[in-house]
């Protein structure tokens, strides 16, 4: 299954951790890193088509809120998984389609989600989100 994946997330090492355990999965994804919100929104333009946006929510420079909306803006079956150092699991209870993992990072359980959220997406699970 070929994907597309950004990967917002302001440690480059935590970055290419998440990456390489996605691409271990799922080979051949697409897979772009940024550092900054705003940087993941202007990235947001190079895609046709977005699979998974892999985010951090809060960033010395910038408010990840508004890249949530930008994703769920242009890209409606796109989904979103959080890896915070913050309690967001309220948070995440109220938004349809989004995983809050805690830092540090599960990477067991991360893995197994995002190549449960990708196969959902390819349909092999779940009918695609609309």
């Amino acid at each position: 299954m070929s994907a597309n994946v950004l990967i917002v997330q302001p440690d480059p090492a935590l970055a290419e951790r998440m990456g390489q355990l996605i691409l271990s999965t799922t080979p051949d994804a697409s897979v772009s890193f940024v550092g900054t919100p705003r940087d993941g929104i202007a990235a947001l333009a190079q895609y046709s088509d977005l699979d998974l946006c892999v985010c951090e929510l809060y960033f010395a420079e910038g408010d990840g809120l508004a890249l949530l909306s930008a994703v769920r803006t242009r890209f409606r079956r796109a989904r979103v998984i959080i890896v915070s150092s913050y309690n967001l699991k309220n948070f995440a209870d109220y938004i349809v389609g989004l995983t809050v993992f805690p830092a540090p990072l599960d990477e067991s359980l991360f893995t197994s989600t995002c190549q449960d959220t990708l196969a959902t997406l390819e349909g092999r699970l779940f009918p695609p989100f609309k």
